[in-house]
Order: C-alpha cells, then sequence, then structure tokens
C-alpha cells in the first residue's frame, strides 16, 4: 500500500488558500488516493474522464464513499469535467454531448457538494485568427447558459488555456461564472501572466499551480524558475484565499512541489 510521507502532514491548513492536490497522486482508482491524500490536502480535485475506450466514472457506492471521506477529513472537492469533447466545437452535436456529459456529470456528484466544476472552453487556441473568436464565443456563450441552469453559477470556473485568457472574462461577467487561473498554462503560453492575474484574480475559485521543465507542463514546481515561483508566490497566492490546486499526476512530483511551495511560503 502506497504512503503519504510524514513530512508532508503538516501541509493541511497551513496556508490562507485551501491547498489541493488531483485524485491520481497515485497508481491507484480515486477512492485509494483520497484516503491517503485527505489527511494532507484541503481539496481533491476529481479528474474525470469518460470516453469510448475508458471511463473513471464514479458509480453511487463511491459517490457515498468520497462524501463520507469529506465529512470524515474535513476536505472538499472540486470536479473536473472530461475534456474529451470540446464545449467550443464547431460542430453542435459535440458541443450538445459536452453539455449533456457535463450535466451527467453535475447530478452524479450533487452529493458532493462540490467547490467548484472546472470547465475548459475549448474551440480556440494559438495561434487563431481574429475572425475566429467571435463564432467561438457564441458557441460556448450557448453552452455556458444551459449549465448554468444546473449548478450556483460561481462554482463554474473558466480555465485559461490556449488562447488569450482575457477573452473569457466577458462570458464569466455574463454567466456569473468563476475563473480558474491555470498559471501553468499561462507561462507554457508566454501569456502576460501578471496583467492576466489582476484581472482575473477577484473573481478566482480555483488555481492551478505546476511547472514547465523542457517545454512541458504539468512538471514539478522544483524545474520551474525559482525568481518567477517566488513572484508568483508573493503577488498572487498571498492575495488569495480559496483553493490552489496542484495540478500533477505522480507522488514525487506532487510532493516536491509541496514541500518548495512551503519553503518559498516562509521565506
Amino acid at each position: 500500500m502506497y504512503e503519504v510521507p510524514l513530512k508532508n502532514m503538516s501541509k493541511k491548513h497551513h496556508f490562507p488558500f485551501k491547498l489541493g492536490c488531483t485524485s491520481y497522486v497515485y497508481p491507484a482508482d480515486i477512492v485509494p488516493n483520497v484516503r491517503l491524500l485527505a489527511p494532507v490536502f484541503d481539496d481533491i480535485e476529481l479528474v474525470l474522464f469518460e470516453s469510448s475506450d475508458y471511463s473513471n466514472m464514479p458509480d453511487p457506492l463511491v459517490i457515498a464513499e468520497l462524501a463520507e471521506l469529506s465529512k470524515q477529513y474535513n476536505i472538499t472537492y472540486t470536479v473536473h469535467f472530461p475534456i474529451d469533447r470540446k464545449a467550443g466545437s464547431e460542430d453542435p452535436r459535440e458541443r450538445f454531448f459536452f453539455t449533456q456529459q457535463a450535466i451527467s456529470v453535475i447530478e452524479l456528484t450533487e452529493q458532493l457538494g462540490p467547490f467548484g466544476y472546472i470547465l475548459h472552453l475549448e474551440g480556440i487556441r494559438f495561434p487563431y485568427e481574429v475572425s475566429e473568436v467571435g463564432p467561438w464565443k457564441q458557441r460556448v456563450d450557448s453552452v455556458c447558459a444551459d449549465l448554468a441552469r444546473y449548478a450556483d453559477p460561481k462554482k463554474f470556473c473558466v480555465e485559461t488555456l490556449g488562447y488569450d485568457a482575457m477573452l473569457n472574462i466577458p462570458l464569466v461577467n455574463r454567466h456569473s461564472f468563476s475563473h480558474c487561473i491555470d498559471i501553468g498554462h499561462l507561462w507554457i503560453y508566454k501569456q502576460p501572466w501578471q496583467e492576466i492575474c489582476t484581472a482575473l484574480l477577484p473573481q478566482t475559485r480555483v488555481i492551478h499551480f505546476h511547472g514547465l521543465h523542457e517545454g512541458k507542463d504539468h512538471k514539478s514546481l522544483i524545474h520551474h524558475d525559482k525568481e518567477e515561483l517566488k513572484l508568483f508566490i508573493n503577488t498572487v497566492l498571498r492575495n488569495y484565499s480559496k483553493v490552489v490546486t496542484i495540478e500533477l499526476f505522480s507522488q514525487d512530483e506532487t510532493f516536491s512541489s509541496v514541500e518548495l511551495l512551503k519553503a518559498l511560503w516562509e521565506k
């Protein structure tokens, strides 16, 4: 059985924000991960998949067990909608299937009272033509309107992806949604992250935190430029009180990132 290093037990409630991780830190299913991680973290991102080849959608027994672990360890959950379909696809059938899939996830996880739902509005990405932006906005605006009927709108957290993050602001405002700042995405796409964070932070409910290494994101923070990490911590995280998810998918990368975050925070 996997073990959580004892030195990491002090991370729970250590920061003014809720420190989170993914449900796939260990090579095991969701429940074993949550059992190991709930004593350490304040929030766990349930990373859900559903495709013709693979699905990890929890059944009612798993949901009941996750709800019990939430009470036992005083944790919350964020739920990441599946990303096998694009909310901003030019194909109306794909947008329909995305919406129906997201609604089914909302209904499935309602018992958990999720802190937020992580929403990708994919459909354009760098490089794109200016002429593509208007049609994309219309497509995702319709999807957002449909979803808003099924849960508290502020729980829908629109993630910064591979397009200008400022494009999310009108959508978030129109539907009373929230932002999910994925700082690793802003870094890898070389977006002006300080300007973006200043603009988005007041309505940000979740931050995804991971580093870059050899041109790839979702890597341990230990590989990332330390001065940039310190600048982000001091200008963004010190002014934030909601969920910060270390969005990594292995034990070593997750806990090395948490240890570095704690060290930089205390300096």
